[in-house]
């Protein structure tokens, strides 16, 4: 099996017919977590976007973020994130670019939800 990794931002997902497409494949599927470890012997959860890493697995990153201007992306690391803008990421990856993700409706609400205490936070902390 060919294995790759994919970067899209935290608040969309990924079309897998999009994604089959744009790699010319015949069948494509997420690989489990269990999968993810064995095959680039990483801890679970601790995926970073850089292939290089992994024995050279292709990177192929969304559009969305290769338009960014600033991202935070895994360090391999729980405690650490790495702070860099999407063209950064793409010269550090040699990623492959595309059009593959998509608003899910639970996503979108879930991130309306946590803009929305972030920025009652914010005015509480400017109120005092």
């Amino acid at each position: 099996r060919n294995h790759f990794i994919v970067v899209l931002p935290g608040h969309r997902r990924v079309d897998l017919s999009k994604l089959k497409k744009s790699l010319k494949a015949k069948k494509i599927e997420i690989a489990k977590e269990a999968v993810q470890k064995k095959a680039l012997q990483i801890k679970n959860a601790a995926l970073t976007p850089f292939g290089v890493l992994y024995k050279n697995v292709p990177v192929f990153m969304d559009a969305a973020v290769a338009k960014a201007k600033k991202i935070y992306v895994s360090s391999g690391s729980f405690e650490h994130a790495l702070e860099l803008s999407g063209k950064e990421l793409l010269k550090a990856t040699s990623a492959s670019v595309a059009a593959f993700s998509e608003a899910g409706k639970k996503i979108k609400k879930a991130v309306k939800k946590v803009v929305k205490k972030t920025v009652k936070k914010v005015a509480k902390k400017k109120k005092r």
